[in-house]
């Protein structure tokens, strides 16, 4: 088999590298999550990923302010004892309203994110 490039030069298959798409990465199922609801006594760790991710956090103020509307909901993402995720939501009647949700940054692309989100789709379908 042939192929012509663009100088129209003819190359042999074998002179040709294909590319792969990557594989994805190994589901947040691998790293072992525990889930658990946010408190004012996690403030210092969720601080700690909220100035890590955002160009302007939200003050620890705003989120104790949050954590104290009646429908407000929230979840940590913990693993091996360690903060390493958040999510901060409403849930209404017929819907989720998300306000805030990061992950460590050293933790990004391993599906934590997505899980926490899984958990509140789960939440909201009860």
């Amino acid at each position: 088999m042939t192929l012509y490039n663009n100088q129209d030069s003819v190359q042999s298959l074998e002179e040709i590298r294909i590319i792969q798409p990557q594989p994805e990465r190994p589901p947040a199922s691998r790293i072992h999550l525990d889930f658990r609801q946010m408190s004012a006594s996690d403030l210092h760790e969720i601080m700690r990923i909220e100035k890590a991710s955002f160009a302007y956090p939200w003050s620890t103020r705003f989120f104790l302010q949050e954590l104290g509307v009646p429908c407000s909901r929230s979840l940590l993402a913990v693993t091996n004892g360690m903060t390493v995720g958040y999510i901060i939501y409403w849930l209404l009647a017929t819907e989720v309203d998300i306000h805030n949700l990061a992950v460590d940054p050293s933790y990004r692309r391993q599906g934590i994110g997505h899980s926490l989100l899984q958990a509140v789709i789960d939440e909201a379908k009860k």
